[in-house]
């Protein structure tokens, strides 16, 4: 049994592959001027995130188109 493309244990998945987004998708963040050219995924931007990009004075942003 399979979900979400991982595999299952007792039920759930392992996660292996839930971090995929769709393979036409490709990552929306842009650093310093240069857009990531990576695989869309569903990673979160959480506080550790927010605060490693604040400590490395990074200049990332979304592009929304």
């Amino acid at each position: 049994m399979q979900r979400g493309g991982g595999e299952s244990t007792n039920g759930f998945s392992t996660g292996e592959d839930d971090s995929r987004g769709p393979p036409d998708q490709i990552c929306c963040l842009v650093d310093d001027s240069q857009r990531c050219c990576r695989p869309a995924g569903n990673a979160s931007y959480s506080k550790r995130i927010q605060k490693i990009v604040t400590q490395r004075k990074l200049k990332l942003h979304l592009d929304h188109n």
